[in-house]
């Protein structure tokens, strides 16, 4: 879930596979909720954060495996203070590993006036001892009007210690 405010009042509790989320800034006056868990094969998350003086943020996660692939969604609806500047968004991306090989692909899209889609793959391969060799490519959504989406790849070694 989306971490935009000031908390110094932090409540979780869990029961039967639920998680619950309450944070309130005494100063700030921000609050957000949460609800968490499972049903079955299908994890979510359900969350409600209020920024005083600004956004309020409504999110929906939900994760999956079907098949040895792992499937997850996000989807966000901003109301912003400035109703002009509302936005809402998605996201959806699938893994699947083979062996030390993971492959992933994933995109994401948002209300944004001039914001194409953003679109991804890549692959993770764990080579053990914490060393990865990892690359990808993505295409980010152009945000000038007449824009072209910009493509960007990564390839190299990271180490976890």
């Amino acid at each position: 879930m989306t971490d935009t405010g000031a908390y110094d009042v932090n409540l979780a509790y869990s029961m039967s596979g639920l998680g619950f989320g309450v944070s309130y800034g005494s100063d700030s006056e921000d609050a957000a909720v949460s609800v968490t868990g499972t049903a079955g094969t299908v994890g979510f998350g359900l969350g409600y954060t209020s920024i005083e003086g600004g956004s309020d943020f409504t999110e929906l996660t939900l994760a999956t495996s079907m098949g040895g692939v792992d499937f997850d969604f996000a989807f966000v609806d901003e109301n912003a203070a400035v109703a002009a500047n509302d936005l809402t968004g998605f996201g959806l991306s699938a893994s699947y590993t083979m062996g030390s090989m993971t492959y992933i692909v994933a995109m994401s899209d948002t209300s944004t006036t001039n914001q194409d889609p953003n679109f991804g793959i890549g692959f993770p391969n764990n080579l053990g001892g914490g060393l990865t060799f990892a690359g990808g490519v993505t295409s980010v959504g152009a945000t000038t009007p007449n824009g072209d989406a910009t493509t960007q790849a990564d390839l190299g070694f990271n180490m976890a210690f």
